[in-house]
């Protein structure tokens, strides 16, 4: 708080409303620039398997994916008693050669940063470790991501980026086991975001930064 003396000129006090209100707008605009860049919307369909997903051990279609010839099996949080980290709806992996994957609408030339969730439930006596690989096609600088979980049931959270070379681009979550072993494996809450640019709030945020600084030179 500002306390004027008796007298003050009006001129000072109006030069100070005027500084106060620049810096108030300017603040404002930068969280608003902020909050935008964070709340960008997901453009996968049915990330955490939500939508027409099957209950229990049964063989799940579901809503955007194309899955492979191996079972897929969407488990609510009863299901291996352990609960997806996002709704109600995992999708499983029973088998070492089974695959979920989506084509996406992107921009030529736009960064997009994955995240997703997966956990190793259980494996064969001959195979103490899973794999977790992931292929987007439409990208030849993207090497194919390969994660490996020796610690069972826990959720892992990963994330990577990739650049989209295509209007479209297909990402492909895969189960890679040693020795092609019998093994389940959980999938859930995956998350495909642009990586924001500057924006123009961000800009004009920063326009009124340098006006209020020269304005105090």
């Amino acid at each position: 708080m500002t306390y004027l003396e008796a007298g003050a000129p009006k001129c000072l006090v109006t030069y100070q409303q005027s500084t106060t209100m620049k810096k108030t707008l300017l603040l404002a605009t930068m969280a608003f620039a902020i909050t935008s860049a964070t709340h960008a919307a997901s453009i996968i369909t049915n990330g955490s398997f939500e939508d027409d997903a099957t209950t229990g051990d049964g063989v799940g279609g579901f809503l955007g994916w194309t899955t492979g010839t191996s079972i897929q099996t969407v488990g609510d949080a009863a299901f291996w008693s352990f609960a997806p980290t996002d709704g109600d709806s995992r999708v499983q992996f029973g088998a070492a050669t089974g695959f979920v994957e989506q084509t996406l609408t992107t921009a030529n030339g736009q960064e997009y940063n994955v995240t997703y969730d997966w956990a190793l439930l259980v494996t064969d006596s001959n195979n103490a470790t899973g794999f977790s690989a992931v292929t987007v096609t439409g990208d030849p600088g993207f090497t194919s991501t390969t994660i490996d979980q020796t610690q069972r049931q826990t959720w892992q959270n990963e994330s990577f980026n990739f650049t989209a070379t295509d209007t479209s681009t297909t990402i492909r979550f895969t189960v890679n086991l040693t020795n092609n072993n019998q093994a389940d494996t959980t999938l859930d809450n995956i998350v495909v975001q642009p990586v924001p640019e500057p924006s123009s709030a961000a800009l004009l945020g920063l326009a009124g930064l340098g006006l209020i600084l020269r304005r105090r030179r």
